[in-house]
Protein backbone atom coordinates (compact mmCIF):
# COMPACT_ATOMS: atom_id res chain seq x y z
CA UNK A 1 0.00 0.00 0.00
CA UNK A 2 1.03 3.53 -0.61
CA UNK A 3 1.80 5.63 2.30
CA UNK A 4 1.22 9.06 3.55
CA UNK A 5 1.90 10.99 6.69
CA UNK A 6 0.05 14.40 5.91
CA UNK A 7 3.93 15.67 4.30
CA UNK A 8 2.35 18.44 1.06
CA UNK A 9 4.93 17.14 -1.13
CA UNK A 10 4.03 13.92 -0.80
CA UNK A 11 0.26 14.44 -1.09
CA UNK A 12 0.32 14.04 -5.15
CA UNK A 13 2.52 10.41 -5.47
CA UNK A 14 0.33 8.91 -2.99
CA UNK A 15 -2.87 10.14 -4.29
CA UNK A 16 -2.10 8.77 -7.93
CA UNK A 17 -0.95 5.05 -6.03
CA UNK A 18 -4.17 5.01 -4.06
CA UNK A 19 -6.51 6.50 -6.74
CA UNK A 20 -4.94 3.43 -9.43
CA UNK A 21 -4.52 0.29 -6.78
CA UNK A 22 -8.00 0.99 -4.13
CA UNK A 23 -9.71 3.63 -5.05
CA UNK A 24 -10.56 3.02 -8.57
CA UNK A 25 -10.39 -1.05 -7.66
CA UNK A 26 -14.41 -2.19 -8.98
CA UNK A 27 -13.59 -5.82 -6.97
CA UNK A 28 -12.92 -3.74 -3.70
CA UNK A 29 -16.25 -2.55 -1.53
CA UNK A 30 -16.66 0.46 -0.12
CA UNK A 31 -15.70 -0.74 3.41
CA UNK A 32 -12.85 -2.29 2.50
CA UNK A 33 -11.10 0.92 0.90
CA UNK A 34 -11.82 2.70 3.98
CA UNK A 35 -9.76 -0.02 5.59
CA UNK A 36 -7.04 0.57 2.98
CA UNK A 37 -6.63 3.76 3.61
CA UNK A 38 -6.80 3.83 7.01
CA UNK A 39 -3.83 1.45 6.70
CA UNK A 40 -1.89 3.71 4.14
CA UNK A 41 -1.88 6.93 6.55
CA UNK A 42 -0.13 8.21 9.83
CA UNK A 43 0.73 11.40 11.32
CA UNK A 44 -1.40 14.47 10.48
CA UNK A 45 -3.28 13.24 7.42
CA UNK A 46 -4.36 10.12 9.43
CA UNK A 47 -5.54 12.65 12.34
CA UNK A 48 -7.65 14.29 9.11
CA UNK A 49 -10.18 11.14 9.04
CA UNK A 50 -9.78 9.84 12.11
CA UNK A 51 -13.90 10.54 12.88
CA UNK A 52 -15.02 8.25 10.52
CA UNK A 53 -15.93 5.68 11.59
CA UNK A 54 -15.65 2.00 9.39
CA UNK A 55 -18.58 1.75 7.20
CA UNK A 56 -19.72 1.67 3.51
CA UNK A 57 -20.82 5.26 3.91
CA UNK A 58 -18.03 6.84 4.70
CA UNK A 59 -15.63 5.80 2.58
CA UNK A 60 -16.38 8.42 -0.27
CA UNK A 61 -17.05 10.96 3.03
CA UNK A 62 -12.95 10.41 4.41
CA UNK A 63 -11.36 10.69 1.01
CA UNK A 64 -13.17 13.50 0.08
CA UNK A 65 -11.67 15.27 3.36
CA UNK A 66 -8.95 13.98 2.51
CA UNK A 67 -8.88 15.56 -0.80
CA UNK A 68 -9.98 19.16 0.52
CA UNK A 69 -7.13 18.92 3.18
CA UNK A 70 -4.67 18.45 0.49
CA UNK A 71 -5.40 18.54 -2.83
CA UNK A 72 -4.49 22.49 -2.56
CA UNK A 73 -2.93 23.24 -6.36
CA UNK A 74 -0.92 26.65 -4.81
CA UNK A 75 -0.23 25.32 -1.49
CA UNK A 76 1.40 22.18 -3.67
CA UNK A 77 3.26 24.15 -5.73
CA UNK A 78 4.61 26.63 -3.51
CA UNK A 79 5.96 23.80 -1.54
CA UNK A 80 7.45 21.95 -4.05
CA UNK A 81 8.85 25.11 -5.27
CA UNK A 82 10.49 25.59 -2.06
CA UNK A 83 12.11 22.31 -1.37
CA UNK A 84 14.20 23.18 -5.31
CA UNK A 85 15.10 26.25 -4.08
CA UNK A 86 16.05 25.03 -0.86
CA UNK A 87 17.87 22.20 -2.39
CA UNK A 88 20.56 20.35 0.69
CA UNK A 89 24.35 21.52 0.15
CA UNK A 90 26.54 18.43 -1.07
CA UNK A 91 27.79 16.98 2.21
CA UNK A 92 31.28 15.84 0.09
CA UNK A 93 32.89 15.04 -3.48
CA UNK A 94 30.90 11.43 -3.16
CA UNK A 95 29.17 9.81 -5.86
CA UNK A 96 26.40 9.23 -2.83
CA UNK A 97 26.33 13.17 -2.45
CA UNK A 98 26.17 13.59 -6.30
CA UNK A 99 23.01 11.65 -6.54
CA UNK A 100 21.48 13.09 -3.88
CA UNK A 101 21.19 16.01 -5.22
CA UNK A 102 20.08 15.13 -8.53
CA UNK A 103 17.43 13.14 -7.15
CA UNK A 104 16.14 15.88 -4.50
CA UNK A 105 16.24 18.49 -7.51
CA UNK A 106 14.61 15.78 -10.40
CA UNK A 107 11.95 15.21 -7.82
CA UNK A 108 10.54 18.09 -7.48
CA UNK A 109 10.79 19.46 -10.72
CA UNK A 110 8.65 15.93 -11.49
CA UNK A 111 6.06 16.67 -9.33
CA UNK A 112 5.55 20.30 -10.38
CA UNK A 113 5.62 19.05 -13.75
CA UNK A 114 3.11 16.66 -12.48
CA UNK A 115 0.96 19.41 -11.79
CA UNK A 116 0.51 20.77 -14.98
CA UNK A 117 3.36 23.60 -14.37
CA UNK A 118 5.78 24.21 -17.84
CA UNK A 119 9.53 24.83 -17.34
CA UNK A 120 8.67 28.51 -17.87
CA UNK A 121 5.87 28.52 -14.63
CA UNK A 122 8.49 26.71 -12.54
CA UNK A 123 11.29 29.40 -13.21
CA UNK A 124 7.89 32.11 -11.99
CA UNK A 125 6.95 29.76 -9.16
CA UNK A 126 10.70 29.63 -7.69
CA UNK A 127 10.84 33.03 -7.80
CA UNK A 128 6.80 33.59 -6.45
CA UNK A 129 8.33 31.13 -3.75
CA UNK A 130 11.64 33.48 -2.66
CA UNK A 131 9.10 36.77 -2.75
CA UNK A 132 6.29 35.03 -0.82
CA UNK A 133 8.87 33.73 1.83
CA UNK A 134 10.17 37.17 2.66
CA UNK A 135 7.08 39.01 3.47
CA UNK A 136 6.42 40.19 7.19
CA UNK A 137 3.39 37.72 8.48
CA UNK A 138 0.73 40.57 8.04
CA UNK A 139 1.89 41.18 4.29
CA UNK A 140 1.41 37.85 3.65
CA UNK A 141 -1.99 37.25 5.06
CA UNK A 142 -3.54 41.02 3.09
CA UNK A 143 -1.50 39.04 -0.15
CA UNK A 144 -2.99 35.26 0.36
CA UNK A 145 -6.81 36.91 0.99
CA UNK A 146 -6.41 37.78 -2.73
CA UNK A 147 -6.07 34.42 -3.68
CA UNK A 148 -8.04 31.00 -4.58
CA UNK A 149 -6.76 27.52 -3.56
CA UNK A 150 -6.36 27.16 -7.58
CA UNK A 151 -4.47 30.66 -8.36
CA UNK A 152 -0.89 30.32 -8.32
CA UNK A 153 0.52 34.09 -8.24
CA UNK A 154 2.76 35.59 -11.13
CA UNK A 155 5.93 37.31 -9.54
CA UNK A 156 4.58 40.60 -11.38
CA UNK A 157 1.41 40.11 -9.29
CA UNK A 158 3.50 39.55 -6.47
CA UNK A 159 5.44 43.28 -7.34
CA UNK A 160 2.30 44.91 -7.79
CA UNK A 161 0.78 44.05 -4.68
CA UNK A 162 3.86 44.76 -2.58
CA UNK A 163 4.46 48.41 -4.04
CA UNK A 164 0.58 49.04 -3.66
CA UNK A 165 1.28 47.74 0.30
CA UNK A 166 4.69 50.43 0.43
CA UNK A 167 1.87 52.99 -1.19
CA UNK A 168 -0.24 52.32 1.70
CA UNK A 169 1.92 52.07 4.42
CA UNK A 170 3.61 55.83 3.35
CA UNK A 171 0.89 57.44 3.54
CA UNK A 172 -0.76 56.10 7.17
CA UNK A 173 2.53 56.12 8.59
CA UNK A 174 3.69 59.97 7.10
CA UNK A 175 5.11 62.51 10.05
CA UNK A 176 1.31 64.14 9.88
CA UNK A 177 -0.49 60.95 10.60
CA UNK A 178 1.53 59.76 13.66
CA UNK A 179 -0.77 59.42 17.29
CA UNK A 180 1.39 61.95 18.54
CA UNK A 181 0.93 65.00 16.24
CA UNK A 182 -2.42 63.89 15.66
CA UNK A 183 -2.82 64.34 19.56
CA UNK A 184 -0.26 67.83 19.46
CA UNK A 185 -2.87 69.20 17.02
CA UNK A 186 -5.82 68.46 19.22
CA UNK A 187 -4.29 69.82 22.14
CA UNK A 188 -2.96 72.92 20.34
CA UNK A 189 -6.88 73.50 18.94
CA UNK A 190 -7.86 73.11 22.54
CA UNK A 191 -6.15 75.85 23.49
CA UNK A 192 -6.85 78.43 21.40
CA UNK A 193 -9.32 80.96 22.06
CA UNK A 194 -11.83 81.50 20.54
CA UNK A 195 -12.14 84.79 17.89
CA UNK A 196 -14.77 87.36 18.77
CA UNK A 197 -17.39 87.93 16.03
CA UNK A 198 -17.98 91.10 16.11
CA UNK A 199 -21.99 92.27 16.29
CA UNK A 200 -24.16 93.95 13.01
CA UNK A 201 -24.46 97.15 15.64
CA UNK A 202 -21.24 96.71 15.94
CA UNK A 203 -19.12 99.59 13.44
CA UNK A 204 -16.38 97.02 13.35
CA UNK A 205 -18.76 95.08 11.49
CA UNK A 206 -17.40 94.22 7.78
CA UNK A 207 -19.15 94.07 5.00
CA UNK A 208 -19.51 90.50 3.57
CA UNK A 209 -17.92 90.41 0.39
CA UNK A 210 -18.46 86.82 -2.03
CA UNK A 211 -15.93 84.32 -1.77
CA UNK A 212 -13.15 84.46 -4.08
CA UNK A 213 -13.18 81.80 -6.23
CA UNK A 214 -9.81 80.33 -4.99
CA UNK A 215 -10.88 79.65 -1.98
CA UNK A 216 -13.57 77.87 -2.46
CA UNK A 217 -12.90 74.26 -0.89
CA UNK A 218 -12.61 71.40 -3.44
CA UNK A 219 -13.25 67.95 -2.55
CA UNK A 220 -10.48 67.10 -1.80
CA UNK A 221 -9.55 69.63 0.27
CA UNK A 222 -13.04 68.56 2.41
CA UNK A 223 -12.17 65.12 2.49
CA UNK A 224 -8.73 65.85 4.22
CA UNK A 225 -10.44 68.01 6.61
CA UNK A 226 -12.79 65.26 7.46
CA UNK A 227 -10.12 62.46 7.94
CA UNK A 228 -8.18 65.48 10.41
CA UNK A 229 -11.27 65.77 12.70
CA UNK A 230 -11.90 61.95 12.61
CA UNK A 231 -8.55 61.41 13.37
CA UNK A 232 -8.05 63.68 16.49
CA UNK A 233 -11.15 61.99 17.87
CA UNK A 234 -10.32 58.80 20.24
CA UNK A 235 -10.13 55.47 17.97
CA UNK A 236 -13.97 54.32 17.76
CA UNK A 237 -12.85 50.31 17.73
CA UNK A 238 -10.77 50.40 20.60
CA UNK A 239 -11.18 53.84 22.11
CA UNK A 240 -7.62 54.13 23.80
CA UNK A 241 -6.08 56.13 21.27
CA UNK A 242 -6.31 59.11 18.49
CA UNK A 243 -5.85 57.34 15.74
CA UNK A 244 -7.98 56.30 12.79
CA UNK A 245 -9.67 53.03 12.94
CA UNK A 246 -7.53 51.56 10.01
CA UNK A 247 -4.51 52.30 11.78
CA UNK A 248 -6.13 50.38 15.09
CA UNK A 249 -3.48 47.71 15.62
CA UNK A 250 -6.93 45.80 17.20
CA UNK A 251 -8.67 46.19 14.52
CA UNK A 252 -6.13 44.94 12.35
CA UNK A 253 -5.32 41.82 14.29
CA UNK A 254 -9.00 40.84 13.48
CA UNK A 255 -10.23 38.51 10.75
CA UNK A 256 -11.81 40.67 7.77
CA UNK A 257 -15.25 39.25 8.75
CA UNK A 258 -14.67 40.35 12.68
CA UNK A 259 -13.30 43.93 11.11
CA UNK A 260 -16.74 44.31 8.95
CA UNK A 261 -18.66 43.23 12.09
CA UNK A 262 -16.56 46.07 14.06
CA UNK A 263 -16.75 48.75 11.61
CA UNK A 264 -20.41 48.67 11.87
CA UNK A 265 -20.70 48.46 15.23
CA UNK A 266 -19.01 51.69 15.74
CA UNK A 267 -21.24 53.18 12.92
CA UNK A 268 -17.73 53.50 10.72
CA UNK A 269 -18.36 54.35 6.88
CA UNK A 270 -17.52 50.70 5.36
CA UNK A 271 -15.52 52.97 2.57
CA UNK A 272 -13.09 54.74 4.63
CA UNK A 273 -13.80 53.60 8.01
CA UNK A 274 -14.86 57.08 9.14
CA UNK A 275 -17.69 57.83 11.32
CA UNK A 276 -18.74 61.46 10.01
CA UNK A 277 -20.45 60.25 7.12
CA UNK A 278 -22.44 56.99 5.66
CA UNK A 279 -21.28 54.95 3.19
CA UNK A 280 -23.44 55.97 0.22
CA UNK A 281 -22.36 60.17 0.77
CA UNK A 282 -18.82 58.87 1.05
CA UNK A 283 -15.93 60.40 -1.16
CA UNK A 284 -13.30 57.82 -0.70
CA UNK A 285 -11.34 56.02 -3.39
CA UNK A 286 -12.48 52.11 -3.40
CA UNK A 287 -11.02 48.88 -2.51
CA UNK A 288 -7.67 48.69 -3.93
CA UNK A 289 -7.88 44.89 -4.80
CA UNK A 290 -11.29 44.56 -6.15
CA UNK A 291 -12.26 48.15 -6.68
CA UNK A 292 -15.76 47.84 -4.14
CA UNK A 293 -17.32 50.11 -2.19
CA UNK A 294 -15.32 48.92 0.47
CA UNK A 295 -12.37 49.84 2.66
CA UNK A 296 -9.58 47.45 1.66
CA UNK A 297 -9.41 46.09 4.79
CA UNK A 298 -12.64 44.76 4.52
CA UNK A 299 -11.66 43.01 1.53
CA UNK A 300 -12.61 39.41 1.25
CA UNK A 301 -11.60 37.17 -1.08
CA UNK A 302 -15.09 35.13 -1.61
CA UNK A 303 -17.57 38.02 -3.52
CA UNK A 304 -16.40 40.99 -1.02
CA UNK A 305 -19.06 43.43 -2.82
CA UNK A 306 -21.73 40.16 -1.67
CA UNK A 307 -20.38 40.31 1.56
CA UNK A 308 -20.18 43.99 2.52
CA UNK A 309 -24.02 44.59 0.82
CA UNK A 310 -25.50 41.17 2.70
CA UNK A 311 -24.40 42.84 5.93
Amino acid sequence: LPKFDGRLEKWVAFKDAFSTMIHAHSGLSDIQKLHYLRLSLSGKAESAIESFTISEDNYKAAWDQLNETYDNTRALVLQHAALLRNTPTMTDDTAESIRDMINHMQSQIRSLQALGRSWENIANDLLASIAISKMSPGTKREWEQTLSDTTMPKIADIFRHLRNASHRCRTENSPTNTPVAIKNRASAASDTPPRQTPTRTSPAFPRKSPTPPWKVSSPRTARRQTFVSASQSSCKICNTGYHPAYQCQRFLDMAVKDRLQAARKANLCINCLQGDHATDQCNGGTCRVCHGRHNTKLHRDASPREEVRKT
